[in-house]
């Protein structure tokens, strides 16, 4: 990073000139860590590409379009305030990073004051956690879920009151419905899920499953989980990205909306980048959510 004191400035500078010198090395550094991030993704949509070799080319452009997106922080750019905050944290030690984020001063609207609240509560969690040993980092798909993933899920739900949680071995209602059998109305299996989420008319949003621990990924339980989820999308009918193929009818297409890996250390900070570009593209679909859920809601939605 860039740090003025290694610089010759000359005693005549002003403290004025010294501090946009300042300033200009900053953002500087802000550049450096958005052009590592782009990056990154570019090589993500190289190795995603690769591996696709069944992908028609009309799909091929919708995911080159939409992993540029992502690498641009589309989502996270148009809260600018916590854009500021994250790129500022980025740059502070463990130790000093919870005292610069609740000092931080916020001048911004309702909806970006949730979204910064929930990255000083997730990265104040976060900052304590640094600080374990080895030894004591949970090695169980299980221990992973509840301790890295579940707080900045559940500080989206706390800081916005949009959903709400239901952790681990719970039932989603679509899916018993969905294979219930028809002549008899007899129940069928029923299925859990580690997380679900419901909106404040207690409709299901979002069925989620934590698949793999901290160190190794389980494949065989990954794809298990992400079958199910796909059917679970398709038994809620709430998702906004899952769409008719009308060159394979009964079939759909299936979007991955962001992706992310969450930080487990300071080394590895960049990483919340991603993190609050998923966040920040969760809470505006949920908002965009409820202008088509409320007038439902009230009956009041006309054809």
């Amino acid at each position: 990073m860039f740090n003025v004191k290694d610089t010759h400035i000359s005693p005549k500078l002003s403290a004025n000139t010294i501090d946009k010198m300042k300033y200009m090395a900053t953002i500087s550094a802000k550049v450096i860590y958005i052009e590592q991030f782009s990056l990154l993704y570019k090589k993500t949509y190289r190795e995603t590409a690769s591996y696709n070799r069944s992908m028609s080319e009309e799909l091929e452009v919708k995911l080159k379009e939409h992993n540029i997106a992502q690498a641009s922080l589309v989502y996270l750019k148009s809260f600018p305030t916590a854009l500021e905050l994250i790129m500022d944290a980025l740059d502070k030690s463990v130790l000093s990073l919870s005292a610069f984020l609740w000092t931080y001063k916020v001048e911004a609207e309702m909806d970006e004051e949730q979204l910064i609240k929930i990255m000083q509560f997730v990265l104040t969690d976060w900052a304590g956690k640094c600080n374990r040993p080895l030894i004591y980092r949970p090695k169980s798909e299980r221990n992973f879920w509840i301790d890295r993933s579940i707080p900045i899920f559940q500080s989206i739900g706390d800081q916005t009151s949009l959903v709400g949680f239901e952790w681990c071995k719970t039932n989603p209602t679509s899916h018993t419905e969905s294979a219930m059998q028809q002549d008899s109305w007899k129940c069928g299996p029923l299925r859990n899920v580690d997380g679900l989420e419901r909106n404040e008319h207690g409709a299901e949003i979002i069925v989620m499953e934590g698949s793999s621990g901290q160190t190794n990924e389980d494949i065989a339980h990954t794809t298990d989980d992400t079958l199910q989820n796909i059917h679970g999308s398709i038994c809620t009918l709430c998702s906004t990205t899952a769409t008719l193929d009308s060159r394979h009818p009964g079939q759909y297409t299936h979007q991955e909306c962001r992706t992310a890996e969450i930080p487990l250390d300071h080394s590895q900070r960049l990483d919340w980048l991603k993190v609050f570009e998923l966040v920040a593209y969760l809470v505006t679909m949920l908002r965009e959510q409820i202008l088509v859920v409320l007038p439902i809601a009230k009956g009041k939605l006309w054809y």
